[in-house]
């Protein structure tokens, strides 16, 4: 009898080791799929090289000479057009594909541009700065998605305070632009 209790307890242990294995393996798959290319939004490999960049002004005078390219017309400004075939034409990998909704999106549904749809340096530099803080915070998110599989709870924890700060430091900024602004909250 003492020996069937052992046999039925082993047998529960590698059950539950078996379900809390298949666990891990779903998570990872998760994960995973998290970080293919086709999971990526359409500017993070141009954001990607920019964040090589650790000086305000080196990404200043990168995004403004993106601009310079895509403006082929040189008529200080560009249209969906312009924007998607010349980051499609840029050697970036994967390639840009930006659709007229991913425009619609970078420009807040138009709301930065002119009467014409069309987008002048000064606001290309303002969205694609915003673009750039975006990409960082998702590529932070999934650093800790994936520190909780195989960090230790040491680096999942610094993760996660980096995102608390960096939360912090945006609502700040947000903060700072609605005083600017005149924007009284109530």
């Amino acid at each position: 009898l003492i020996l069937l209790n052992v046999v039925v307890a082993v047998l529960l242990q590698n059950f539950q080791n078996c379900v809390d294995q298949d666990n891990n393996n779903i998570r990872m798959e998760a994960t995973e799929k998290a970080f293919r290319a086709e999971d990526l939004a359409p500017l993070d490999p141009i954001l990607m090289s920019l964040s090589a960049f650790d000086e305000p002004f080196l990404i200043e005078r990168y995004i403004r000479l993106i601009f310079r390219r895509l403006d082929t017309n040189k008529k200080k400004k560009i249209s969906w057009l312009d924007l998607a075939a010349g980051l499609r034409e840029m050697p970036f990998s994967p390639c840009i594909y930006f659709t007229v909704d991913d425009f619609d999106v970078f420009t807040n549904d138009r709301e930065n541009c002119d009467q014409d749809g069309n987008l002048d340096e000064e606001w290309f530099l303002v969205l694609f700065q915003d673009q750039l803080e975006r990409f960082y915070h998702r590529q932070l998110g999934r650093a800790l998605v994936s520190a909780r599989h195989s960090a230790t709870s040491q680096e999942e924890n610094v993760l996660l305070s980096l995102k608390m700060i960096y939360e912090t430091a945006k609502r700040a900024r947000k903060d700072d632009r609605d005083a600017e602004a005149g924007v009284v909250k109530g």
